[in-house]
């Protein structure tokens, strides 16, 4: 490896500790939903056969997912209960404000776009661009069923953690509408295998 690639490397692993810093939130829970869903994407992905290459870019846009979510105020995104139509709407914000805040970084992986892309659907209905099956990284549909299934099997200030099983069901009754049916197909092979611990429930 070259004097010049080596800096080009050191620079880019100090842009991420840097971001990942930022992404750590005024609390705990969202830097652990991070963690857990970066590991859940990368199972799924690894189910998919996706090269490890691509594995460490999903891995890394898993880390950073939510980093847009630093610009919400904390009295929204920790509110214990239902949030107003202005309140999810401004939620909604934090896809972009993360693709915009990691646009600008030379990373080997489409981290930016995926971070941008994670909240939309297989049939169009998500945010913040309404984009289709064909027009979402895969990596952001790996990631929308990861972050799906952390999210109800924790404590979030406004209820209480689901199960495992309730999580399942919901991505079943998603698949091809909200979610991309083959990566829910490799989520329930991982689960079927008992090769999945998430948030301390087994799959088997």
């Amino acid at each position: 490896m070259g004097m010049q690639q080596q800096r080009v490397n050191v620079d880019l692993r100090s842009n991420i500790d840097d971001l990942i810093k930022q992404a750590e939130p005024r609390d705990t829970h969202h830097f652990d939903h991070q963690d857990r869903v970066a590991h859940l994407a990368c199972a799924i992905g690894g189910k998919l056969s996706l090269q490890t290459q691509t594995l460490r870019g999903l891995s890394m846009a898993a880390m950073l997912h939510d980093i847009g979510m630093v610009t919400i105020p904390k009295a929204v995104f920790d509110k214990p209960s239902e949030l107003t139509d202005s309140e999810f709407e401004l939620l909604k914000q934090h896809p972009e404000t993360g693709y915009n805040m990691l646009k600008a970084v030379e990373f080997p992986w489409p981290v930016a776009q995926i971070v941008r892309q994670h909240h939309e659907h297989f049939d169009g209905t998500g945010y913040p661009h309404g984009l289709t099956d064909a027009e979402i990284l895969d990596e952001a549909k790996i990631l929308a069923v990861a972050d799906t299934v952390e999210a109800i099997t924790s404590t979030r200030p406004y209820r209480p953690a689901a199960n495992l099983k309730e999580a399942i069901e919901e991505v079943e009754r998603r698949s091809g509408t909200y979610y991309e049916p083959d990566v829910v197909e490799a989520f329930l092979r991982l689960v079927s295998n008992g090769e999945l611990l998430v948030n301390g429930y087994r799959s088997q």
